[in-house]
């Protein structure tokens, strides 16, 4: 198994076949995304990152799904209640 580091854009390029925004990049590493985060390690300070770490964020299920829904449906109640105003 290779475990070679890449800036993580790039390894994000190589897993995805595109690259995404850098704060969306900085979302996954920082607080993450519905419970999960994206792995790196800074080296000479800039982020660096495996492609089988970005692999693994990609496949990982998304957990928190009943919460993310009862969010949704809070938002729609919250949204009806501004329009009628």
């Amino acid at each position: 198994m290779q475990s070679n580091y890449l800036p993580i854009r790039r390894a994000v390029e190589l897993v995805l076949g595109r690259c995404p925004d850098k704060s969306t990049i900085r979302r996954w590493v920082g607080p993450g995304v519905r419970g999960r985060r994206l792995s790196c390690v800074m080296v000479g300070g800039r982020r660096m990152a495996r492609v089988e770490d970005v692999q693994a964020f990609v496949a990982e299920p998304v957990r928190d799904v009943r919460r993310v829904s009862v969010l949704s449906a809070q938002r729609s109640e919250l949204n009806d209640l501004l329009r009628v105003r």
